[in-house]
C-alpha cells in the first residue's frame, strides 16, 4: 500500500472518526460555540462531497462513500449544529455509530489492504 493511502486512512481515523466519536459522547454538554462550528463544518462537508461525487468524479467511479457522507453524515452534523443543545440523544448515538464504522473500516484498510 502506498504512503498516500496510509496517510489518507490515518487522517480519516484521526479527524472524522475521533471528531464524530467526541461529538457522540459529549452530546448536549458541548458549548454553543461548538454547535456553531458543527453547523459550518456540516456545510463544508456537504459542499465538498457534492463536488467530489458529482463534479470531480470519473464516469463509472464508485461513489458510495461520497453519497453516505453527502446524504447521511453531513446532514446529521448540520442538524446537530442547528438544533444545538436541544438535539435528541438518538442523533448523537447515530453519529457515534458512524464513527465506529469509520474507525474500523479505515483501520482495516490501514493494516490489511495491499
Amino acid at each position: 500500500m502506498s504512503v498516500q493511502n496510509n496517510l489518507y486512512n490515518l487522517l480519516y481515523i484521526l479527524i472524522f472518526g475521533c471528531l464524530f466519536l467526541y461529538i457522540g459522547l459529549k452530546r448536549n454538554s458541548m458549548s454553543k460555540n461548538m454547535f456553531k462550528q458543527l453547523f459550518f463544518f456540516g456545510m463544508v462537508l456537504i459542499i465538498y462531497f457534492f463536488v467530489k461525487a458529482f463534479v470531480s468524479s470519473e464516469p463509472g467511479e464508485n461513489n458510495k462513500t461520497n453519497f453516505i457522507y453527502l446524504f447521511l453524515i453531513a446532514p446529521l452534523i448540520l442538524l446537530i449544529g442547528i438544533k444545538g443543545s436541544s438535539t435528541p440523544t438518538g442523533y448523537y448515538t447515530i453519529l457515534a455509530i458512524f464513527s465506529f464504522f469509520i474507525i474500523i473500516y479505515h483501520s482495516y484498510n490501514l493494516c490489511f489492504e495491499e
